[in-house]
């Protein structure tokens, strides 16, 4: 196939211009102007609209949307991050600071309230009856053990004394002593029981 003569080319370019002069543009408030066309006769070109985007143009469009898209992702794994380090600062803090040991309400008799070891409660107004309780306890034995070894006269008049309580516990409800028997007791809310030899 052989070239078109310029004169044809012409032509051709002259009759595409006339026809995309008779008819609108496509494109409401674009601008037109009057202009050469690439084979030398007059044409109408858009002046705003863009070129095609080239391959290289799509693909840097392309990379910076995944740039943007990584940074995001970043950005949500720092925040993420921050906070699970949150919750695990808050989760130990409270562990440290606000736990106590579990309040019991045991010691409904005076065999289970003069047990030894810890005594905790669920107030510090139970724990106090509580105490006076075992006090009261303690006192009784002493004063069993008194009665006891004291002498009755000339003869005793009903058979062998009754036995007492061998070893009497002693109450230890100091902030200092409660910490000493248990580092995690709250001395508002517990006393210990001992037994000493």
């Amino acid at each position: 196939m052989q070239p078109a003569s310029p004169r044809l080319r012409e032509q051709d370019c002259r009759d595409r211009a006339v026809m995309q002069a008779a008819s609108p543009p496509a494109v409401v408030g674009a601008r037109y102007s009057r202009g050469m066309t690439d084979g030398g006769g007059a044409g109408i070109v858009d002046v705003d609209a863009e070129a095609p985007a080239t391959v290289e143009d799509r693909l840097e469009a392309a990379e910076r949307r995944i740039e943007a898209l990584d940074r995001d992702v970043k950005v949500f794994g720092f925040l993420l991050l921050g906070l699970v380090v949150a919750a695990a600062v808050v989760a130990l803090l409270n562990e440290l600071v606000f736990s106590h040991p579990a309040p019991t309400n045991r010691d409904a008799t005076e065999d289970e309230l003069l047990t030894a070891g810890m005594h905790c409660y669920d107030s510090p107004e139970e724990r106090a009856s509580a105490r006076q309780r075992a006090l009261a306890a303690i006192e009784r034995m002493q004063w069993e053990r008194e009665m006891r070894s004291q002498p009755q006269g000339d003869g005793q008049m009903w058979g062998t004394a009754p036995a007492g309580p061998n070893e009497i516990p002693s109450i230890w409800d100091s902030p200092e002593s409660v910490k000493s028997i248990d580092a995690d007791a709250d001395s508002a809310l517990c006393f210990s029981v001992q037994y000493l030899p």
